[in-house]
């Protein structure tokens, strides 16, 4: 008991002496795992393009968190939406209906002219399902033999830190977590016309500048270009 209680007021001392940002940073260091390595600053809120620390230093948040914040911080119209729809109801999981996605799917595949949409709650998750539409419609559609397909990759790319997504780097810190191995095809020197030496159906690249539904069309046709080329 003694130890210990020695022990937490030395802790407490110690942070005492630390600076508000260097305190956070400690203790996320301590407890949290080490799975990222973000720049020492110590985000406590923000507005607009603007974002303050604890010390209450200002930035410009060029970020944006990856284009999640694209809107800004704290957009009135959007904060409202969130208020709004948490004191109406909560969450309802795709084990029922409800009365607002209906009316979300039309909109936004009437905006973006798409035949259908299947939203995600992050970026990754979008990557993951291109995999699984490409997967499916090489077996159904292509009729790949059972175990023969594999995904293209382009090499050096980053699109999350899924298994999906590790497995597709040629990162050596991701070898040893990999859930399936990828082939890398990159070579400047070769010809367009010079065969590809494996067997592959797709290509996956991060964040085209295209509704998904051409997406899908582009990994459709870059299936039948390698297609042509590929040794049997």
């Amino acid at each position: 008991m003694t130890s210990r209680g020695a022990s937490s007021v030395s802790s407490t001392t110690d942070a005492s002496n630390m600076s508000s940002s260097m305190r956070f940073i400690a203790l996320e260091d301590k407890y949290g795992a080490h799975n990222y390595h973000p720049l020492p600053v110590v985000l406590s809120r923000g507005s607009g393009v603007k974002v303050y620390d604890v010390e209450g230093n200002e930035y410009y948040d060029f970020l944006s968190a990856y284009s999640a914040v694209n809107q800004g911080h704290c957009h009135p119209k959007i904060v409202n939406a969130l208020i709004q729809q948490a004191q109406t109801l909560t969450l309802t999981s795709r084990a029922f209906h409800n009365d607002v996605l209906g009316e979300y799917a039309e909109f936004i595949t009437n905006y973006f002219g798409y035949d259908r949409v299947l939203p995600m709650n992050t970026g990754v998750e979008g990557g993951e399902t291109a995999i699984k539409l490409a997967r499916r419609w090489g077996y159904d559609i292509k009729e790949i033999p059972d175990g023969a397909a594999q995904i293209l990759f382009a090499k050096k790319n980053f699109w999350g830190r899924t298994l999906a997504a590790i497995s597709s780097s040629d990162d050596v810190s991701c070898r040893k977590l990999m859930f399936f191995q990828c082939q890398m095809y990159y070579n400047k020197k070769k010809k367009s016309s010079d065969p590809l030496m494996f067997h592959f159906f797709s290509f996956l690249y991060e964040r085209p500048l295209y509704p998904t539904g051409q997406r899908i069309q582009r990994i459709w046709s870059v299936h039948a270009w390698v297609s042509q080329r590929t040794v049997q």
